[in-house]
């Protein structure tokens, strides 16, 4: 008795063979809904306050969290049952990274804060600054 067997020819017995196969989409609706799909992860729904704080979040993370995370699990002196394995040397880069991006966007940054109303600052002209210069 093959346990593969018995797991697929289960998994297989309430599947129909004389169900219909879903004609193949045009091109044109495949191409429009990759680019829907892109434009969501560009943030075409997010106002512009959202999409500040986003990127603030992204800077403090990554400018000053994470350097600080790297530079608290650097340490020459561990002993052999804590010193980091190569596992643990490979990846610690990609967990610092995470870490950081977690704790900048759960928690409440007035660096993040202020990030963000400089960047939506500068985003905004001044009333003496024409929107268009004519040049």
């Amino acid at each position: 008795m093959n346990p593969f067997s018995d797991s697929l020819s289960a998994a297989t017995a309430g599947a129909s063979l004389d169900r219909p196969i879903a004609p193949h989409r045009p091109l044109a609706d495949s191409q429009a809904d990759f680019a829907s799909i892109i434009g969501r992860g560009r943030g075409a729904e997010h106002s512009p306050e959202e999409r500040a704080r986003q990127g603030a979040e992204q800077l403090v993370a990554v400018s000053l969290v994470q350097p600080i995370l790297q530079q608290m699990r650097h340490s020459p002196w561990a002993a052999a049952p804590f010193a980091p394995n190569q596992a643990e040397r490979t990846f610690r880069g990609m967990l610092d990274a995470q870490l950081a991006q977690r704790l900048v966007s759960q928690g409440r940054w007035p660096l993040v804060d202020a990030v963000a109303r400089r960047v939506l600052r500068q985003d905004q002209p001044t009333a003496a600054e024409p929107r268009h210069p004519t040049g």
